[in-house]
């Protein structure tokens, strides 16, 4: 039903499920750290750096999509994690603080100098992932 947040998949449902869940790993007495979604690139990398190997001899050193579609994409997700009850056990860590309006103004950054940091359309590769995991151990190791 709705009002439990159990077997729905309405907006609300969703909602008391993710706080049903937080508040239930929080009772666990450890840190939980919330790690928001992924930008996306909507295209396989690999397959995109191939293509422009064979054809100009290089990969391009900098890939990127709109940031605009990202936040679109995750407008309900990042809502809901937002909408969390602040907790001092309870940290959040954005990839797209990272990656988006860094290193270009209005774009999620999908490969730079050369390097690819999503091994498809949209999981990280090891170096994105290492951006994300840096953000991770900060946010435990704060006070």
């Amino acid at each position: 039903t709705v009002e439990s947040g159990l077997r729905s998949t309405a907006a609300t449902g969703k909602r008391v499920a993710i706080e049903r869940l937080v508040a239930s790993l929080l009772d666990t007495g450890l840190d939980v750290v919330l790690v928001y979604p992924v930008p996306e690139v909507g295209w396989n990398l690999p397959q995109l750096n191939f293509r422009r190997y064979l054809a100009d001899g290089a990969v391009p050193a900098v890939v990127s999509t709109p940031v605009a579609a990202f936040r679109a994409r995750n407008a309900f997700a990042e809502s809901a994690l937002d909408g969390l009850v602040p907790h001092e056990r309870l940290h959040a860590v954005r990839p797209s603080a990272l990656l988006c309006d860094v290193q270009l103004p209005e774009r999620c950054v999908a490969q730079l100098a050369g390097v690819p940091l999503y091994f498809d359309d949209n999981h990280l590769s090891n170096a994105g992932a290492r951006l994300v995991v840096a953000a991770v151990m900060q946010a435990v190791a704060a006070p």
